[in-house]
């Protein structure tokens, strides 16, 4: 396990769903100044000009044990140099929601837990407090590190060890030593054979019949279930069987997932969150619930 933070060690048993941590960002970018930095195109000189002022003015704003908190993070682009505002945005920023107009934020607590390609927590944006809540995802003991996947595990190029371990590398400057990225022989190889087959099927498909379609939902719940990734992930693989189940005529499996995603929704979101009422909605009444 490394990462960008000092890590975070669970003093006792810990169930999944704990809330463990939340967190209000120092700083934030809105959706339109972070989004235009990632697109090649001729404006994203412009664009990191853009968010380079952004940063350094709400740094400046900061109030003085704030501003000292944000300069204690990590910056993984320093290179044994001088920390800058843009530094340690991109290794400490995280997405403020789940909507592609969503803001970032720099968290000065959830920031400090280390990576994993097998993680125990997953974090959540609640838009109604402001705050960046962290939950544990899978049962955690006493003295177990808690721990994060930096990475969309459901993107094509993660399927390897050698790919995770080098995009790591060059967004936060670490070689990744997790659970996963040191498994060797059999079960290493085992591993990389199931994460390469979700690769393979993850990737978009056209003129499929609805049985095949359902058969491959099917199975990208199953390895995503296998090889522990986040639980939103889950979350995404179960809308899909969900929905193919109903078009199916398989009221009787789509009112099982749907039972999933609620429990799998009331661990990463609490209880009461709207997903969670809304994969009850679809417990109750399948198919009522996909008509428009």
């Amino acid at each position: 396990v490394a990462g960008r933070g000092l890590g975070v060690v669970a003093l006792v048993a810990l169930a999944p769903g704990t809330l463990v941590m939340e967190d209000r960002p120092l700083v934030t970018v809105p959706a339109h100044i972070h989004q235009p930095y990632y697109t090649l195109s001729p404006t994203q000189e412009q664009a990191g000009a853009d968010l380079e002022a952004h940063l350094a003015a709400s740094v400046a704003a900061l109030g003085e044990e704030d501003r000292r908190d944000f300069w204690s993070l990590a910056d993984c682009k320093a290179g044994g140099g001088a920390k800058t505002e843009c530094g340690v945005y991109f290794t400490n920023c995280y997405m403020l929601g789940e909507s592609k107009a969503a803001s970032t934020g720099v968290l000065p607590n959830i920031s400090r837990v280390n990576h994993s390609c097998r993680p125990n927590t997953e974090f959540s944006w609640s838009d109604s407090r402001g705050v960046e809540e962290l939950r544990v995802s899978r049962a955690i003991v006493p003295g177990e590190e808690l721990t994060d996947c930096y990475l969309d595990l459901t993107a094509q190029g993660r399927d390897t060890g050698a790919g995770r371990r080098e995009l790591l590398q060059a967004a936060y400057g670490f070689w990744c030593q997790c659970e996963v990225c040191g498994l060797q022989g059999e079960e290493g190889e085992q591993e990389e054979e199931l994460r390469e087959e979700h690769s393979r099927l993850n990737r978009p498909g056209a003129g499929q019949d609805l049985g095949p379609m359902l058969a491959r939902a099917e199975r990208l719940l199953e390895l995503r279930t296998l090889l522990h990734f986040k639980l939103a992930h889950r979350l995404e693989a179960m809308e899909s069987v969900f929905g193919l189940s109903v078009v199916c005529g398989q009221e009787a499996r789509a009112r099982q997932v749907a039972r999933l995603g609620k429990a799998t929704a009331t661990i990463r979101l609490g209880p009461g969150h709207p997903t969670v009422e809304d994969w009850a909605s679809r417990e109750r009444d399948p198919t009522g619930y996909m008509l428009p």
